[in-house]
């Protein structure tokens, strides 16, 4: 090989090597990209989940106490099916 192309071999490897590193580079940070995204979509459902669970079991003990004629019995409850 001829000294003339050695600069040129060096600069076509530098391309390629930093073509793989981008490229993987972009992969692992969409990657965790997608990992935050799934987490943060399951904190949203689970607080939502957690918010109607407490809200069902109020109501229930509400209706459990006002059964029994406790101090609930005079609530009205809006729109629920009695």
């Amino acid at each position: 090989m001829s000294t003339d192309l050695t600069p040129a071999i060096f600069g076509l490897v530098g391309v390629v090597v930093g073509a793989i590193v981008t490229g993987g580079a972009q992969v692992f940070l969409d990657w965790l990209h997608e990992c935050r995204a799934v987490k943060r979509a399951k904190r949203l459902v689970s607080g939502e989940l957690l918010q109607t669970d407490h809200g069902l079991a109020i109501r229930l003990r509400h209706r459990a106490m006002a059964a029994m004629g406790g101090y609930f019995a005079s609530v009205r409850y809006v729109g629920m099916a009695r």
